[in-house]
């Protein structure tokens, strides 16, 4: 099972970065990327699988390709924000990651106000 080694690495990165940091607190930093960058390739298999699923329940349900489109990038924003914000909060750059994190917002706002229109548009012509 990946969680498995999932755990190791996470468990063997967090070691070494206890370790090296008195002595070299930069290596900690960079331990902390490269171990959440190898998770990231652990699991990353299983995004073709969840991908595959939510577009054959798309197909099913009538869901154009243009939202679901918006709704993965929604989510790719919503992790990608989430990775880097942790990163930054981890060294110790706190107001950094929560810049980051408003920016996810803000694009994630962005990137949804077709979904938005189109719900609007639907609802007014439903009560007009």
């Amino acid at each position: 099972m990946e969680i498995f080694q999932v755990a190791v690495v996470g468990i063997i990165a967090v070691i070494l970065a206890l370790v090296l940091k008195p002595f070299h607190g930069e290596f900690a930093i960079y331990i902390t990327i490269a171990a959440g960058v190898v998770i990231l390739f652990f699991v990353a298999g299983y995004l073709e699988d969840v991908v595959g699923v939510v577009q054959s329940l798309a197909e099913k349900t009538g869901l154009s390709s243009q939202t679901l489109g918006i709704l993965f990038k929604i989510v790719g924003i919503g992790y990608i924000t989430e990775f880097a914000s942790q990163i930054c909060k981890d060294a110790g750059q706190g107001a950094i990651g929560m810049k980051i994190e408003l920016a996810g917002k803000i694009l994630i706002i962005a990137v949804s106000l077709p979904i938005f229109t189109a719900l609007l548009d639907t609802l007014s012509s439903i009560l007009l």
